[in-house]
């Protein structure tokens, strides 16, 4: 479906893995009636599309610090919660343009960002293996790997 620009928009669909090259650093933003969105123009399928990044993505992009050129893999997928539907997304980096460390005003690396970061990769871990996975040994452990590397923030 196009939108008011020309270009087609991004509609995820549940269980089918989607994958989109960012072409800007950063989203436009707004707020409507359903609360806060982003809207970035990717590539998907060789196709220069709308994308509204919803909420859990956006945080992705965010912690992982991506931008233009970087390329993702997002699945949609429904769980139930009761009788009710929860909507969740699997998000995997692909390719990465600028692969360095977060960084704060004063040019070094962002310890909260870089422990963010692992913290959200080892809860994912957990969800896909289970509770055997021990979330803040595996942060922990993530943490200290990519801070070793200084300003090479390795994945």
């Amino acid at each position: 479906m196009a939108n008011g620009n020309g270009k087609l928009k991004l509609e995820l669909q549940v269980n089918i893995p989607t994958k989109i090259k960012l072409l800007q650093d950063k989203p436009a933003t707004g707020e409507s009636n359903y609360g806060k969105w982003y809207l970035y123009s990717v590539l998907s399928d060789e196709t220069e599309m709308s994308f509204f990044a919803p909420e859990q993505v956006q945080k992705f992009i965010e912690v992982n610090a991506l931008g233009k050129g970087d390329e993702l893999e997002i699945t949609k997928t429904l769980t139930k919660d009761g009788k009710k539907n929860v909507v969740d997304y699997k998000i995997e980096l692909l390719t990465r343009q600028t692969p360095t460390a977060p960084v704060n005003s004063n040019n070094k690396p962002n310890d909260i960002k870089i422990m963010r970061d692992c913290l959200i990769s080892s809860i994912e871990l957990q969800k896909e293996l289970g509770s055997v996975v021990d979330v803040n040994k595996i942060a922990m452990s993530l943490y200290i790997s990519r801070s070793k590397n200084g300003n090479s923030y390795q994945f």
